[in-house]
This record gives structure tokens, sequence and C-alpha cells, in this order.
């Protein structure tokens, strides 16, 4: 059975919901409902269950024979069967996403901030309370823009304490790969590396003069940012 665990990020402000939003995606596909409740989705889909068959599904019914089970032949009971089988296997699958539905109707409930607690009220669907949420919480371009480069300017320019090297390392990878996404000019070509390399000689100038003079003699071939962040890894 899968995980009834608590979504492990709490929606507070717009600087949470990609992260929240993911894992609320992650969850869904789990129970192969994300196509139902996706809020940027225009098209409303809803949830269907299948339909029994019956004999007459196999040879349909006169006006003066009542399709039965007894007036069938062995070949056509043996296609009733069939279909009574797929019909139980897709039952199975209904019932999955049908859970999958309330289970993530609960996870996001427990998942968002007190404060915000108001926009899944009086929805209907999991749909619904993803989009009243998205209008409240999703940031817009441009203020996902300035919060990636104050994040971005953050990392590249704080110190971290010796017993925090490893916090901002993962800090700085994050949000390089935000940006990345994101498509910022502030982490094009080999910019971050530099930016990184810069800063690292506040605190470790053995490390920085090596990479940067090599950088300079052979160039950053075969290098990119998750790399050189390995080789200080690797240097502590």
């Amino acid at each position: 059975m899968a995980s009834q665990g608590r979504i492990p990020v709490l929606l507070t402000t717009q600087s949470d919901w990609d992260e929240w939003l993911e894992i609320v995606r992650t969850t869904a596909m789990r129970y192969k409902v994300w196509e139902l409740i996706d809020p940027a989705r225009e098209e409303v889909m809803t949830l269907c269950g299948p339909v029994r068959p019956t004999p007459a599904d196999v040879r349909p019914s006169t006006r003066t024979v009542q399709t039965t089970m007894s007036i069938l032949t062995e070949d056509e009971k043996e296609e009733y069967r069939s279909l009574i089988r797929d019909y139980e296997h897709n039952l199975k699958i209904f019932e999955k996403r049908t859970d999958g539905l309330g289970i993530l109707r609960e996870k996001i409930q427990e998942s968002v901030a007190r404060p915000n607690l108001v926009y899944t009220f009086n929805c209907d669907t999991v749909r619904e309370m993803l989009q009243k949420l998205a209008k409240r919480l999703s940031p817009t371009d441009a203020s996902r823009e300035q919060e990636l480069i104050l994040r971005y300017t953050h990392f590249r320019t704080n110190t971290p304490k010796e017993q925090g090297i490893d916090g901002w390392l993962a800090g700085f990878e994050k949000v390089y790969t935000d940006c990345t996404i994101a498509k910022l000019p502030d982490v094009e070509g080999t910019r971050p590396i530099r930016d990184f390399l810069i800063h690292v000689r506040t605190f470790e100038p053995g490390f920085s003069d090596y990479w940067q003079n090599r950088i300079s003699d052979k160039g950053v071939e075969g290098m990119d940012f998750y790399g050189i962040l390995q080789k200080f890894r690797e240097f502590r």
C-alpha cells in the first residue's frame, strides 16, 4: 500500500507553491488521477465507474426473448465471462482512483497552513480546491522570477557557517536548478560556475584559485555547475 504520510512541504506562501504542487502531483500520479485534478487543465474531467456487462452484451435481446445465461452458447458464455473479468479489473482501478482522490483531499488540507485553509472549504472536488489555492498562492511569472533572483543572490553572496556547508551547497544546487528551469539569464553559460568560485574564494581560496586557473587554461569543457559543486564536496 502506498504511504499515507503527510506532504513534507507546508503551503504557507507563494514561495512554497511550486514544490508543494509538485509533491501533490507525484501523489496524484501514483493514483492515476492527476488529469482529473490538474488546476491548469482547461478541460474538466470526471471519474466514471465501469458498467457491469449483461448477457445481452453478448447476444442482444429480442422483443420476445430476454437474454439470460441459460440461452447463451458455450462460446458466448466464455465471451461473457471475459467481459466480466475486464469489468472487475476496471472496477479495481476505479476504486483505487476514487480512494486516491479522497486521500489527496485529506493530504492537501493537512499540508496547507491554517491561514490558507479557508481556500479548501466548500469545494466539491480536489481540482476545485487546487484552483482556489492557485488563485491565492500560485506566483506570477514576474514574482517567481524576482523570488528566484533573490534566492540565487543570497546563496552566491552569503558565506555559510562551517557546520552548514552541506546545507548551503544543497540550497545553492536547488536554486540553480530552479533558475535553469525558469531560463533566467543569471545562470546561463559558465556564469554560475564563476559566481561560485568567486564566492568560495572568500573562505576556501585554495580550491577557488585551483579551479579558476584550470578553467582559464582549459576552459570548462566537461564541467558543469553540478560538477564543480561535487568537486567542492570532495575537497571538503
